[in-house]
């Protein structure tokens, strides 16, 4: 079962967002990809050299992974309530009832 290990700021933006970089026990997938999609807009691109994906959950966060590393970063919207970093662990870790 994956994991989030550690979470670090990378950089305080302008517009009061903060981005983080989320470590995680495994390697991102497919997985891992839908259990965060459960909130959120997700784009995928399959077909690039490493499978990209990107996930908008409006007023809360973006999150930007590629399949096969061990770490996402996410975006948090200076709207986000204290909890969304909270929620997102959330979803990374709890499995979908058909896994």
């Amino acid at each position: 079962m994956v994991h989030v290990v550690s979470s670090q700021v990378l950089e305080n933006c302008l517009d009061s967002s903060v981005v983080r970089e989320l470590q995680l026990s495994e390697p991102v997938d497919e997985v891992v990809m839908r259990r965060m999609a459960r909130q959120g807009r997700l784009q995928f691109f399959p077909d690039f050299p490493r499978p990209y994906f990107r996930l908008d959950r409006s007023r809360a966060y973006v999150v930007q992974g590629v399949f096969g590393e061990t770490s996402l970063r996410v975006t948090f919207s200076p709207l986000a309530d204290a909890d969304a970093g909270e929620q997102l662990r959330t979803l990374i870790e709890t499995p979908l009832p058909d896994e």
